[in-house]
């Protein structure tokens, strides 16, 4: 069996930091897509529907009225659906909502940039920032001639005052509607009295724009998985060509590998010839599976030779591309690879071992400086299924010339000669699934940060996701596959970082800088101390990783929160004794245990308070005394008590005692201060 490298090789500063500027540009990317306005490809303008109607009745959906004060744009199955609810909106604002909201639904789109209703509730929040930074904060009302009092050097202070708030969400988010205002008022394709008549290539110059790109990395929004209706499209998708559109090919692959196929001119092996009509051919190379076809052929007849020539090539190279892309969107959520390492990948690359399980060399270039460097070649551990679709992929090629150069995601369709694909052949596939699959924003880094999205949300829908995708049937089988594959370690290791950072990121401060009590805080103090360069600055976060990432080796669950007292549960079964846990104490648990932390229980071994934590003890502490000094308890209800009031002064206690400890034994400070 190939030896699985040690998962902190996958945790490296620049590595991270490369990924984060891909997905600063993907994402920012859309962003110019989506708010980009050329014509009014979708239909009838607004500002013709609005002249044209009396009362404003035309629909927007199947469900609402553009009048509505409320607009049901879809309904979607045990989900709630997407509705736009303008009478939350400041009044003076309200008819601008409408007119952007509406070039924000996909069948209105003016060029089909939007896709889906994920982008709705984005825009409603940016259509409260565009009032309160430009009209709220200049004391401009939006009629009464207030947009023409808007100038270029007001929504430039707008941004700046935005970003100075917060640079993430509020500055991307005005930037995003003000240039959709600014087009589809350029475009005049809302109604006069709101468009916005100003020159706003004096805002979105170039160094705005690399200004909000760089917004972008690093941030949470960055960090945005598929959502359950993208997923329900894109496994729709792939498990319709890979169960269903797979064996079929390979039935025409076994018919043609039994027939003499000649070469054209055009291609090698691409046609079939026959003496007369072949209604056996033709019978095979029909194939239509739910009304969708799979498989055809043209026939010419070859008047000279008295014979006819079958051309099947072309449409059996189209299926092939869609299953060549379900591969991708499998391999890129389950083996968390970047672009270049799945760039790599050739269909020999897979392989099974001498027990039947399934690997993948991977050529991983980590952040090599020499140019010459070509990458270092590791084994991981590939799911059953995707591996056996990957070896069935490999036979359905072996004709004809398809097998080609053998890189896993060259296209099917290309008679080019591919000797490295590189990212750009990536994005070819990704532009081939939007245009085929109604999901905004396919990207590589969606897809990696997915399945880390799902792993760690262990809600029952995820966990019947996690069983399709890697086919166990428990939650812990998965984590230990997990473990096996760095790569996919790296990719939850960073998740949890992200929808944990304040949190963690707290802790981590508290217990440097000021106080904390607890096994898990006592077990980071020791690290800092010892290793004190690997908590400051950039390291911090990489440490942070780190931590997370050998937690998850284990293969066993993660859990990091806030409670409601204000501590910190810090679990991992790789640190978890026999003793069941308080928080769960009296309840029957079945299968994997997930710690409560709406009942946290301070004397808990995963428990970790901190000085914030030190208002509720202490009130904890008061609660309990006075409930002692009644002196109408029972023997058993006084024990557990006394008990809690003990747990509750040792925490305080210890906060006392560590105030300070980790900063003064790193000479942060001058000791006489304790």
């Amino acid at each position: 069996m190939p030896k699985v490298p040690d998962v902190e090789d996958y945790i490296d500063p620049v590595g991270y930091s490369l990924d984060s500027e891909n997905i600063a540009k993907e994402e920012f990317d859309y962003l110019i897509l989506s708010t980009e306005v050329e014509s009014d490809v979708r239909g009838t303008s607004l500002k013709r529907k609005v002249h044209e109607s009396t009362n404003l009745d035309f629909p927007v959906s199947d469900y609402s009225s553009y009048k509505d004060d409320c607009w049901t744009l879809e309904y979607q199955t045990g989900r709630s659906p997407v509705r736009v609810h303008f009478q939350s909106m400041v009044p003076d604002s309200i008819e601008l909502a409408r007119a952007l909201i509406y070039y924000s639904i996909p069948d209105f789109c003016p060029t089909g940039g939007i896709k889906s209703y994920s982008t709705i509730p984005t825009r409603s929040v940016g259509l409260k920032l565009l009032y309160r930074y430009v009209f709220e904060d200049n004391k401009l009302s939006l009629f009464d001639g207030g947009i023409q009092c808007i100038t270029p050097i007001l929504l430039n202070s707008a941004l700046d005052k935005a970003k100075e708030k917060n640079p993430n969400s509020h500055y991307r988010g005005l930037y995003a509607m003000l240039r959709l205002w600014t087009n589809l008022s350029n475009q005049r394709l809302i109604p006069d009295h709101l468009c916005l008549e100003t020159n706003f290539d004096l805002v979105d110059t170039k160094k705005r724009r690399k200004d909000v790109q760089q917004s972008f990395q690093g941030s949470i929004q960055s960090w945005i998985p598929y959502s359950n209706r993208d997923i329900e499209k894109l496994m729709s998708y792939t498990l319709f060509w890979l169960e269903k559109g797979l064996p079929s090919l390979k039935n025409v692959r076994n018919y043609l590998g039994n027939l003499t196929l000649r070469t054209s001119k055009k291609g090698k092996g691409d046609v079939y010839v026959s003496p007369s009509f072949d209604r056996g051919f033709e019978h095979a190379m029909d194939v239509v599976i739910d009304d969708l076809r799979i498989m055809d052929f043209k026939v010419n007849r070859n008047y000279s030779g008295g014979q006819v020539d079958y051309r099947w090539k072309s449409f059996y190279a189209i299926s092939l591309d869609h299953i060549r892309n379900s591969l991708f969107i499998m391999v890129a959520m389950l083996l968390g690879m970047r672009n270049r390492e799945l760039c790599q990948l050739t269909l020999n690359d897979f392989y099974r071992d001498h027990s039947g399980n399934f690997w993948v060399d991977i050529t991983r270039f980590k952040t090599a400086k020499d140019p010459n460097f070509q990458g270092k070649i590791e084994s991981m551990p590939c799911p059953q299924f995707l591996g056996e679709c990957v070896e069935q992929y490999k036979y359905l090629k072996d004709i004809a010339g398809f097998e080609k150069e053998g890189c896993l995601f060259q296209s099917n369709k290309s008679r080019r000669v591919v000797n490295n694909l590189i990212s750009s052949n990536l994005r070819i596939i990704t532009d081939e699934l939007s245009k085929l699959i109604d999901v905004d924003r396919i990207h590589v880094h969606r897809f990696r940060k997915t399945t880390a999205e799902i792993l760690i949300n262990r809600s029952e829908y995820s966990i019947d996701l996690i069983r399709m995708l890697f086919g166990h049937q428990s939650y812990r089988m998965t984590l230990k596959y997990i473990a096996r594959n760095p790569f996919m370690v790296r990719q939850v290791a960073e998740a949890f970082e992200v929808n944990f950072t304040e949190g963690f990121h707290e802790v981590i401060q508290q217990i440097r800088q000021d106080s904390y009590s607890g096994k898990p805080a006592d077990r980071l103090a020791n690290a800092i101390i010892a290793h004190p360069e690997k908590f400051n600055g950039k390291k911090l976060k990489m440490q942070i990783l780190n931590y997370v990432s050998h937690l998850l080796s284990s293969g066993d669950i993660v859990l990091i929160s806030r409670t409601a007292l204000g501590s910190y549960c810090l679990f991992s079964r790789n640190t978890a004794s026999d003793t069941p846990l308080p928080c769960l104490e009296g309840r029957l648990v079945i299968g994997d245990i997930t710690p409560d932390i709406s009942n946290c229980q301070l004397h808990c071994d995963h428990c970790v308070v901190v000085s914030e934590t030190s208002k509720a003890i202490t009130r904890n502490i008061a609660f309990y005394e006075a409930l002692l000094e009644s002196k109408s308890l029972g023997v058993r209800a006084e024990k557990t008590l006394r008990q809690k009031l003990m747990v509750n002064e040792k925490h305080l206690e210890n906060l006392t005692n560590n105030k300070l400890r980790v900063s003064s034994a790193l000479g942060l400070i001058n000791t006489v201060t304790l």
